[in-house]
This record gives C-alpha cells, structure tokens and sequence, in this order.
C-alpha cells in the first residue's frame, strides 16, 4: 500500500515525515503533555529520535510502511502535530492516531487532520471500519472521535491502559 504524497485540508498539510522534521520530533517527544495518552516513546534522547525517524523514513519505501506522518500548518509549513494510521489484525480495519504540541489544542486540528485521513483510508478501498482508540483520562481525544461521527464502542486494554474504542464504518 503505498504512502500519500500529501493530504491537504483548508488549514493543514499531511505529509510523510522528512528528515528535516527530526528538531520538530525531539520537541514532540520531549513535551509530557503531548506523549502523555500515547503510545508514543517520551523522552527520548536526539539520537533515539533520529533512529526512529530513520525506521518511519526507512519503511515508507517497502511494501508494509508506517503509515505516520507529520501534520503542518498550511501557511508555513510548521509541525504542529501528528497523525497516521494502522492497519489492525483482521485486515479490513485500521486504527487511527492525531497527537499535538498543545500550543495547537482547541483549534479544530485534530479533527480537520483526523477527517482527511478518514477519507483517504476509505479511498483506499481496502479498510471498512476505522477505530480510535482514546485514553480515559482524555475525554479531548474521544470528542474529537465524536465530532468525526464515530461511535463509542467500549473499553478495551492495551499494554495495560485503557481506553475508550471509536468506530466508524464505511457507508
């Protein structure tokens, strides 16, 4: 499956990640308030950082690549955050992730970036249902789910946290 070029939406960009995102990704990982309901790896030295930014770049050129991808403002191309996707056991469902720097929470970003790559994975032809799967302890995340049109579908338990499952079929 391959990798987008780029998503666009009226405010955003959804872009591979490059590797001149690596200070960008340094801060992301760094800042507690961004990692804190991910899986995401926090506080992570630069060079952890460069070598999992090497792995994403790496993978986007092979047949089963990271599906992550750094969300920028479309006037000026900065980071703000980050989004992406994968696919999940049963093969006609994908997981979908939005995380970003708090100076950016509040706006509508996550919701515009997560609703792009809604109608890109479904474009794809290939996935029928889209999950999200957001922590407890941020209700933020679940609203964001909501506003997209997903449903609440329980809680379920991953490397021992819990979370809130979305999920939204293909129409």
């Amino acid at each position: 499956m391959p990798v987008p070029d780029t998503l666009i939406t009226d405010r955003l960009c959804i872009r591979p990640y490059l590797q001149g995102d690596l200070a960008s990704l340094v801060r992301f990982f760094n800042n507690p308030r961004v990692t804190r309901y991910t899986d995401l790896p926090d506080g992570q030295t630069h060079e952890e950082t460069a070598a999992f930014l090497g792995m994403i770049l790496a993978s986007y050129a092979t047949q089963e690549p990271i599906f992550a991808f750094a969300v920028t403002l479309r006037d000026g191309g900065e980071v703000v955050g980050s989004c992406g996707f994968a696919p999940m056991d049963d093969e006609s469902t994908v997981q979908i992730y939005y995380a970003f720097f708090p100076e950016y929470w509040g706006k509508g970003y996550a919701t515009e970036a997560a609703g792009r790559m809604i109608e890109y994975i479904f474009s794809l032809g290939r996935f029928g249902t889209i999950v999200v799967d957001s922590a407890l302890g941020n209700p933020a995340s679940g609203r964001v789910a909501e506003r997209l049109g997903m449903q609440p579908l329980g809680i379920v338990e991953q490397k021992g946290r819990h979370s809130r499952r979305y999920v939204l079929n293909r129409v």
